[in-house]
């Protein structure tokens, strides 16, 4: 979000951000607390309408005026660089303390392998969400780091070739 004064954001001292387009909030959508600063996202649920720049302008409004698609799957995503794994909401519903343990201090004891390998796809789905990014190249890079990060894991429920684990989670 940047204020807008002749297309230019005056709270970077270089004045190096250009606003290339506006979105609207009306009806519900007007109390939506966004300030300057903020990071926001456009998404569209079935992938039907356009949220990149050129999309811009966009009215988002919970009761369209007549003429208006009343169809459309529009949202706002206010603050979207953390994101929680299902695994972790459904974990935290049983016991709040127990998904923060797990979260920082990882699973306690051997695991299954394909309990391991399942984790290990799942960590890679969420680095390419991170960084938007699901080329091949990019995976294998994720991989990598991923299998490094997962290391005592992997020995745990007995692999220990890295070749192996690389593998198991390309399939």
């Amino acid at each position: 979000i940047c204020e807008e004064n002749n297309g230019r954001n005056f709270d970077n001292p270089l004045n190096a951000i250009e606003i290339d387009g506006c979105l609207h909030l009306r009806g519900e959508w007007y109390h939506t607390q966004c300030h300057v600063g903020d990071v926001i996202h456009l998404c569209s649920l079935s992938g039907t309408y356009a949220t990149d720049k050129s999309a811009l302008p966009v009215v988002l409004h919970s009761n369209p005026p007549e003429g208006s698609d009343m169809h459309d799957d529009l949202l706002l995503v206010v603050h979207p660089d953390v994101l929680i794994s299902p695994t972790l909401v459904s974990e935290a519903v049983k016991c709040p303390r127990l998904s923060v343990l797990q979260s920082r201090l990882g699973s306690t004891g051997l695991s299954a392998k394909s309990a391991v390998i399942g984790t290990l796809r799942h960590d890679l789905f969420e680095r390419c969400l991170q960084e938007r990014d699901v080329s091949r190249r990019s995976a294998v890079l994720f991989i990598r780091q991923i299998i490094r990060d997962r290391a005592e894991t992997l020995l745990g429920c007995g692999i220990t070739k890295q070749s192996e684990a690389f593998s198991e989670v390309m399939k």
